[in-house]
């Protein structure tokens, strides 16, 4: 294959930063030169013959061949599959340079529509991204998805040490990781054994919940919608289930079985009994389940944890260079020991740790108060305190939490995210942008953008501090923090946030947060529209249909 030509294209507009990027496409070019795929035509443009070559490459066969033969073990069938996917990569790396260059440089603009805006895989497997077909991309494109994702997952298995393919789905945005996750089936809203029933209580939101939870099998919760009922209350909608996982983050935010990853500092919990322990192991995994279920729901839960605690979803090993993005000060300080001549003689394997309001001394290790921390032992005292310093004691209960996790997250799509990327999905979006709610928002009835009411409504949002625009978003669409994406994210592509109006005027606000929908009555004074609207937000399950 001719890739000198691209390499040529490039040469050109190399500067004195652009060293690395030669010597990338000298390396990719022996990689190419062992299977002749295209023959490039040089009276093309470059630009043209660039997207031919990609063109090419998303239409070759070899991807379903290698796909159909994975399970062949022949040495020479491993080598070639090895070059095979070496190239993927290149094309990956090639992809987002050139990419890059379309889009910077005026004279390529016209090339841009053969670029979709976020990666090569979705490129190579012919999937759109843009916001309009968000839909279909689950539903026309789910087969070709999960084919490539399972496609990465075999080749992993065949090589033992293959785990940097795995960077070709780490490297993508956020936002397309979440493309690639399928979403609730649709067509399964009619049909009535459809849905896991849960049925909670909204003055004991943890203990109705578990009790709920006891009563289905994994499988269940992974293959069925929910269906959340409020007892005592006439709601019904999937707004609820929005409802639910903001509520009930919210409980486990503020539970003091959790406390310990709400800070940095030495902190744990103390267990009286057999019987606690068995009941924070339930709830640990139930809340992994939830935590599951609301990334596939593109919904964001109403707590705050430290990284670590995400961290422990993705691995299984863990040592003092995972630390770093946790504690980067108390990770320099526990290294920095490695350099000192004479280590502290009073220094063992034990930590002073806050539980409740007192201050324990607690065993890194059996005995760890009587073992003293030497030069020969050095090494292990670093690795135990940096896993107490990222868990804090309480492992056994992130080992339930990722129990439940994975019971719904299929571990293809598990290793796409970083513990950052799940820690944004799951919290949500810290700050709500007026400007991007009011351009998102739709109106009906009597209601238009420059209507008088429309006009005061919007002055009060902008002038509101955050809290007071988490309550009105949470009281329209049972959320607290809006998920990845925005009011443009999937929540809101069929039901974008709107405000129709009502004539009766002594009224207070109401909502359907199953489809986003304020309904806001033709108040004729700024003063009662402010005075209504902040009442109704106040009262906590107060309007929901």
């Amino acid at each position: 294959m001719k890739f000198y030509l691209i390499s040529k294209y490039f040469y050109s507009n190399l500067n004195s930063s652009d060293l690395e990027i030669k010597h990338f496409y000298k390396e990719a070019d022996n990689f190419f030169s062992l299977l002749d795929q295209i023959n490039f035509i040089e009276k093309y443009d470059k630009s043209e013959i660039i997207f031919k070559f990609f063109d090419t490459i998303r239409k070759n066969p070899l991807n379903s061949y290698f796909i159909n033969s994975l399970d062949i073990e022949n040495e020479i069938f491993i080598f070639l599959f090895d070059i095979y996917i070496k190239i993927i990569e290149k094309c990956c790396q090639i992809y987002f340079t050139i990419r890059q260059r379309v889009f910077n440089f005026k004279k390529l603009k016209k090339y841009k529509k053969y670029f979709i805006s976020e990666d090569f895989i979705c490129f190579l497997f012919e999937i759109d991204h843009f916001e309009s077909k968000f839909r279909n991309l689950n539903e026309k494109n789910k087969a070709k998805i999960d084919n490539l994702i399972s496609f990465f997952y075999r080749i992993k298995i065949i090589f033992s040490n293959f785990d940097k393919i795995f960077f070709n789905f780490r490297c993508l945005s956020l936002k397309t990781k979440l493309l690639l996750i399928p979403k609730p089936d649709r067509d399964q809203n009619l049909l009535f054994d459809s849905y896991v029933f849960l049925q909670i209580d909204r003055n004991n939101i943890i203990e109705s919940t578990i009790d709920a939870f006891k009563n289905f099998s994994p499988e269940i919760f992974s293959q069925k919608n929910w269906f959340v009922k409020y007892s005592n209350e006439e709601g019904s909608g999937i707004g609820l289930l929005y409802e639910f996982f903001n509520i009930f983050g919210k409980c486990i935010d503020e539970s003091v079985y959790f406390a310990p990853f709400k800070s940095l500092e030495f902190i744990s919990i103390c267990v009286s009994s057999p019987e606690e322990q068995n009941k924070i192991e339930q709830l640990y995994y139930f809340t992994g389940v939830i935590m599951a279920k609301s990334i596939f729901m593109n919904s964001v839960m109403s707590f705050e944890f430290i990284n670590s605690f995400y961290l422990h979803l993705l691995q299984e090993k863990f040592n003092i260079e995972d630390l770093k993005d946790i504690d980067f000060e108390y990770y320099k300080n526990l290294i920095s020991l490695r350099y000192i001549e004479n280590i502290d003689p009073y220094l063992t394997f034990d930590i002073s740790v806050k539980i409740g309001q007192k201050i324990i001394s607690e065993n890194l290790i059996e005995n760890g108060s009587e073992i003293k921390v030497t030069k020969d032992n050095l090494e292990d005292y670093i690795q135990k305190m940096a896993e107490f310093k990222m868990f804090k004691g309480m492992k056994v209960y992130l080992d339930k939490l990722k129990e439940g996790f994975q019971s719904l997250f299929n571990h293809c799509f598990y290793n796409m995210f970083t513990h950052s990327d799940l820690k944004i999905v799951i919290e949500g979006e810290k700050r709500i942008n007026i400007n991007e709610w009011k351009a998102a928002t739709r109106y009906r009835g009597k209601y238009y953008t420059d209507h008088q009411l429309i006009v005061w409504f919007w002055i009060f949002l902008g002038k509101s501090d955050e809290i007071t625009k988490r309550k009105l978003l949470f009281f329209t669409t049972g959320l607290s923090y809006l998920p990845i994406g925005g009011f443009k994210s999937s929540k809101f592509i069929d039901h974008p946030f709107t405000i129709t109006s009502d004539d009766r005027k002594d009224l207070f606000p109401k909502s359907q947060t199953c489809s986003n929908l304020l309904i806001l009555p033709l108040y004729d004074q700024e003063d009662v529209l402010l005075d209504k609207i902040e009442h109704a937000i106040e009262v906590i399950n107060y309007g929901f249909l």
